[in-house]
């Protein structure tokens, strides 16, 4: 559940982004760094929720 919310949320996030910048190279690339960041956030800290 927590993997297809994260999905979603990038996915949001880079139509949004591409809208408001007109599908700027520059805007796009940085959401998707941002995303793959906050996804790499969701999923260590979803693992350290299991181990525990």
């Amino acid at each position: 559940m927590s993997f297809l919310k994260s999905m979603f949320t990038i996915f949001v996030l880079i139509v949004l982004v591409s809208l408001l910048f007109k599908y700027s190279f520059w805007a796009v690339n940085s959401i998707l760094i941002l995303a793959t960041l906050l996804f790499l956030a969701d999923v260590f800290y979803f693992n350290k929720v299991i181990t525990k």
